[in-house]
């Protein structure tokens, strides 16, 4: 699953009046979205100016676990995919707790292929980033310890530009319920299904997941302005109904109904209860299927 992109333009305001109205709603809509209502985003320092965009008529990509990189070798890896399949951008994997390795006995057969990994493969940011970024949340400590500290950025990117190649930081969120383990605090920003049940994965609604996320971002951007070119952001996560069908990406639980989902749903005028009620209606419906005919998992 590839990010997706948004654009807006800003039209031309028939008065200095207007304008000014315009730009503090447009200021205010993005710090609420960004950070949540009654929390300040963490002011960065003024950073070293970064490089000129670059605007590539044709954008090679591929993404590249950090293990990798630790396996093969940098210099071995970066041969191989520059010059066999021309590609012109790294995606590395600056956060990461899912290692999945391809090995020679996978489930793909690659009987040349693969090294194994540790069983003790704990994950998260495998690069070094300054606290000041992640003030505004609970969720401060999460440094993978894997391979030794690895850094992919420093160790890294200064080889890829090297090569002309621009280097991105590929900030992947997936649910992993290792999260809730290794991260201090991670369970207290979790989901709340639909019975009141905590999950594994974490809120979008929850402030300090917010601030979490845009740590992160300020953390790459910011700390690292020569080197990284761009950030590649992911999240593979179904929604509460998918999540009941089952899938590929299907997480714990019918979720969420947590105090920031409710204010939200409130807020735009839908009802908590109408939306529980027939969450769990459904539910029942396939419980009971399952006794009878089928295969059902929203609530194990």
């Amino acid at each position: 699953m590839y990010p997706q992109i948004s654009t807006f333009a800003r039209g031309s305001m028939n008065s200095a009046v207007s304008h000014r109205r315009a730009f503090v709603k447009l200021c205010g809509a993005c710090a609420a979205f960004l950070t949540g209502a009654g929390r300040r985003s963490a002011i960065a320092a003024p950073q070293p100016a970064r490089g000129a965009t670059k605007h590539r008529k044709n954008f090679v990509a591929i993404q590249v676990k950090p293990y990798a990189w630790v396996d093969e070798g940098i210099d071995k890896l970066l041969d191989n995919i520059q010059q066999r399949g021309a590609v012109n951008t790294v995606w590395a994997y600056t956060y990461d707790f899912s290692e999945a390795r391809m090995t020679r006995d996978g489930t793909i057969p690659l009987p040349d292929h693969g090294v194994e990994g540790s069983p003790n493969f704990t994950g998260g940011a495998f690069y070094d980033y300054d606290p000041k970024y992640f003030r505004n949340t609970i969720l401060t400590d999460f440094r993978a310890p894997d391979y030794g500290k690895f850094n992919v950025i420093t160790d890294v990117a200064p080889k890829v530009k090297a090569r002309g190649m621009d280097f991105f930081a590929w900030d992947y969120n997936n649910a992993v319920p290792m999260m809730n383990r290794v991260i201090p605090n991670f369970p207290k920003v979790t989901e709340i299904d639909v019975y009141g049940r905590r999950t594994t994965s974490p809120c979008f609604n929850h402030p300090d997941y917010r601030a979490h996320l845009t740590g992160k971002v300020e953390s790459l951007l910011n700390g690292y302005p020569q080197l990284v070119d761009g950030i590649a952001w992911g999240c593979e996560r179904m929604g509460p109904f998918q999540n009941m069908i089952g899938g590929t990406w299907t997480t714990q639980g019918i979720s969420c109904f947590c105090e920031h989902c409710r204010a939200k749903a409130r807020a735009r005028g839908i009802s908590v209860d109408r939306a529980q009620t027939g969450y769990r209606k459904l539910d029942e419906l396939g419980v009971e299927r399952e006794r009878t005919s089928g295969r059902w998992t929203a609530t194990s």
